[in-house]
């Protein structure tokens, strides 16, 4: 059989049946496409007016370009937000109107209300992560609670979802300005949690305390 012939034959068989009838050809590409400004970039947030210790935000990617945002989103970025944070593609927040901390996905455009916080004294402190992000926590302060006023909060991420495990009602530290603010808690890679009690009361001020993780 002669070269031309086989080259006949194999247009034949990719676009034609061997009836005539020309034959299915997929049109659909198999690369998948998305938004330039959900691929491969890296986000931050930016201050765009900054009056005393009050900061009007956006949030932008690695080139500085402002990324467009909902209108909710806009709002409270640019409301002195309580807690505002981006890590890797996802932009945690306190919503101080709602008292909520959310987690927007940006490469999937997603909003999740992680915690409610239905008491108007609980003053919401940030978050920490460990350092698979597997554990997040965060914790509140609330000064009619004496003698424990802070309040851990423990999820844990599970199919790529952070779900609610725990919570601790705890004598923890905090300082007070404006709000207060909880510190010295930390969570690691196994989900075992850290936390310093109170360095001002009176039984075992300033001790380091280990929760184990239990599933």
């Amino acid at each position: 059989m002669s070269l031309n012939s086989i080259l006949f034959l194999l247009a034949c068989l990719m676009l034609f049946s061997c009836n005539g009838k020309k034959g299915v050809i997929n049109s659909e590409p198999a690369i998948y496409s998305y938004s330039n400004d959900r691929v491969a970039e890296s986000y931050s947030l930016q201050v765009v007016e900054q009056i005393a210790s009050c900061g009007s935000l956006q949030l932008v990617n690695a080139g500085g370009r402002p990324f467009k945002v909902s209108a909710y989103l806009n709002k409270v970025l640019s409301s002195c937000p309580t807690y505002a944070e981006v890590v890797t593609d996802q932009l945690f927040f306190h919503d101080s109107e709602q008292n909520e901390l959310k987690l927007f996905s940006i490469t999937e455009n997603k909003l999740q209300t992680l915690q409610a916080f239905p008491d108007e004294n609980d003053d919401f402190s940030y978050v920490v992560r460990s350092s698979n992000e597997k554990h997040l926590l965060f914790a509140t302060i609330n000064q009619n609670n004496i003698p424990n006023p802070g309040r851990l909060y423990h999820f844990q991420k599970l199919d790529d979802v952070y779900v609610h495990h725990t919570k601790y009602d705890l004598p923890m530290n905090y300082t007070c300005g404006g709000r207060c603010v909880a510190s010295d808690f930390e969570v690691d890679n196994s989900g075992e949690i850290k936390f310093m009690r109170n360095i001002n009361i009176e039984e075992r001020p300033g001790e380091w305390v280990v929760l184990p993780f239990v599933e």
